[in-house]
């Protein structure tokens, strides 16, 4: 993107993600500081062989990629991703519109909780090599803080379960941290912290440093996308990565005070693509 345009294209994004938070500028006090671009690590989008529901990283260079139907693991690199396995989830499959999918990984444990509303059951998958290995099947996915786990609700990319200090859903996404986030099916940012949503957000999110969230903004058909980083409870963007499409799903790795983002958005053909950034820890 020639810098021109690309300036615009920020000014743009960050101009709507500010009015979703509302802390846009006002007569009574200073605009806020200006959200900084993320340094995009990967020279283009990189085309991922099916639509990404959810992400989640189990090392430096694995990346777990979900769709409505499989789930499979991918080696990272700068300029390209390359398949090493994929397994296709128990059926029978149901038919939604709409489909959702939460991943909960362990990298300590190389293993992921994978789970998707046509799915019959979470399943529990491990890492052995460069093989997804099939582990555990259950009836609720096992979530921090919901002693009866996660399931979807029928026919539809709800979340339900009773998570401590959020209530019982339902939600389009939840992310474990220190302190659990979750958005509503309004699109609200919900905390544990604060039982009022303090913004409103887009379906996919993803836990950073503690009181650090990245999230997709709540964009409409044919407007710009990006994911912000944001400080609940007043959600003030602090870092913008821009995305050419609309983002489906974010997962993070924290590296002491860097992390990398894997941002997986909608391409054309029912398909996604993914964008690597590596931020630093943004400082109040």
């Amino acid at each position: 993107m020639a810098q021109g345009p690309r300036r615009a294209f920020l000014s743009s994004v960050l101009s709507f993600a500010l009015a979703v938070a509302g802390v846009g500028p006002s007569a009574a006090g200073p605009e806020p500081p200006a959200a900084a671009p993320c340094p995009l690590s990967t020279g283009s989008p990189l085309p991922l062989p099916l639509r990404a529901l959810d992400l989640a990283f189990l090392g430096p260079d694995r990346l777990v990629v979900l769709d409505a139907a499989e789930v499979a693991l991918f080696s990272l690199a700068d300029r390209h991703v390359t398949l090493l396995s994929r397994r296709v989830l128990p059926g029978p499959l149901e038919v939604v519109r709409a489909p959702g999918g939460l991943l909960q990984g362990s990298e300590r444990e190389a293993a992921v909780w994978a789970m998707t509303s046509r799915s019959a059951q979470p399943v529990l998958f491990a890492v052995e090599g460069t093989e997804l290995v099939e582990r555990q099947r259950a009836e609720a996915m096992p979530f921090p803080g919901c002693p009866r786990g996660l399931r979807f609700r029928s026919g539809t990319s709800l979340i339900e379960g009773d998570v401590e200090g959020l209530g019982p859903g339902p939600f389009l996404d939840v992310a474990a941290a220190e302190t659990p986030f979750a958005v509503s099916p309004e699109g609200l940012l919900l905390t544990a912290e604060r039982p009022d949503p303090a913004a409103r957000v887009g379906p996919t999110l993803a836990p950073l440093w503690p009181g650090l969230i990245a999230a997709s903004l709540p964009s409409s058909p044919g407007q710009d996308d990006a994911v912000v980083v944001l400080a609940p409870p007043a959600a003030t963007p602090m870092l913008i990565c821009p995305a050419p499409g609309p983002v489906r799903a974010i997962a993070a790795r924290i590296n002491g005070d860097s992390a990398r983002l894997a941002v997986a958005f909608d391409e054309a053909e029912g398909r996604s693509s993914l964008l690597l950034f590596d931020v630093p820890r943004p400082r109040p």
